[in-house]
């Protein structure tokens, strides 16, 4: 068995008992092959980036051969303090799964605010936490207590049906209200699993405008598979989103899947930037090269595709020729 196999089936077996941490690896830059470049969010459990990152920390494998690690750099943590107005759609069809491949919404919703709320750095940040199905209801205004907003979210049970006029732009308990209110920068983030109808452009636009006056980046986040009508709110939320330079997930089917695109957003509006990996990597009898990313002393494991320039191709072909009996 070659090295880079044992290491990879090895590692491996320790990353499956990885519980809580996080690596996703993403971006891979191959223009300078045969060094390849990616970014990645590496996070402990606590939700803190992995420290002290340095190339004999990280293993690359390239369809199973062992790649040698040059460089590794993460930026310094810079933590921006946020004012973020979390919007979980608690309704009914939150309790249905949507396929055999997906955990439930609610569920899932759950997880992801978790998640996302134990990580922030509060206080000073602050968190307002709405839930909503036919109306919306305050149950934290701009607190700094993550231990009741938890509890609160532990709470959470599907029922009732959804409102996302009310939801969104209720005089006193819309997100969108709530959400002017937030002393540093003013996020909302709204997840759901989609099941409405979209709202009237003139509604729509109202969203936006309120999101450019008071300064706040909207995020959505569709949870339990892809049961949303496409035609239906998330193309509301889609659209308010990218008008407001906000984050869109939509498809998040399991807990760590929940969790990994919680803290991959947490990093991006209050922890900075990601981290590059370097590695060299060499010629193969394939373009196609799929990537592991591995830290072992956490132990944790990712992994991305990409496809090798054509001058990395070894094509072995056997001329007429050459052969002799």
């Amino acid at each position: 068995m070659k090295l880079s196999t044992l290491v990879f089936l090895l590692v491996s077996m320790l990353c499956t008992r990885a519980a809580g941490q996080s690596l996703s690896v993403f971006g891979i830059d191959e223009s300078q092959f045969p060094t390849v470049k990616a970014k990645f969010y590496a996070f402990q459990k606590d939700g803190s980036p992995v420290p002290n990152l340095i190339p004999g920390k990280l293993l690359v494998l390239e369809n199973g051969t062992l790649r040698t690690v040059t460089s590794v750099t993460c930026p310094s943590p810079k933590v921006e303090q946020i004012s973020l107005t979390l919007s979980v759609d608690v309704s009914g069809s939150m309790g249905a799964t949507a396929d055999l491949l997906s955990e439930q919404p609610m569920l899932l919703a759950k997880e992801y605010a978790r998640s996302l709320v134990d990580a922030i750095a509060a206080p000073p940040s602050q968190i307002t936490l709405q839930m909503a199905d036919r109306k919306s209801y305050i149950l934290h205004d701009l607190s700094t207590d993550k231990s009741k907003i938890l509890q609160s979210i532990n709470g959470f049970s599907p029922a009732g049906g959804n409102d996302y006029l009310d939801q969104l732009l209720h005089p006193q308990t819309g997100a969108l209200m709530l959400a002017r209110s937030g002393a540093f920068k003013r996020h909302v983030l709204v997840v759901t699993d989609g099941q409405w109808g979209r709202l009237s452009p003139s509604d729509s636009a109202q969203c936006v405008a309120l999101c450019k006056a008071d300064n706040i980046t909207f995020h959505v986040v569709l949870v339990g598979g892809n049961q949303a009508d496409e035609r239906g709110i998330m193309t509301t939320l889609l659209g308010i989103a990218s008008a407001t330079g906000g984050v869109a997930v939509t498809s998040i089917r399991t807990t760590a899947e929940a969790r990994k695109f919680a803290l991959e957003l947490h990093q991006k509006i209050q922890g900075g930037q990601p981290c590059e990996i370097t590695w060299t990597s060499d010629s193969s009898c394939t373009r196609e090269r799929r990537v592991f990313v591995i830290i072992p002393v956490i132990p944790v494991q990712a992994d991305a595709l990409y496809t090798a320039p054509e001058e990395s191709f070894i094509d072995l072909s056997l001329s007429e020729s050459s052969l002799s009996f």
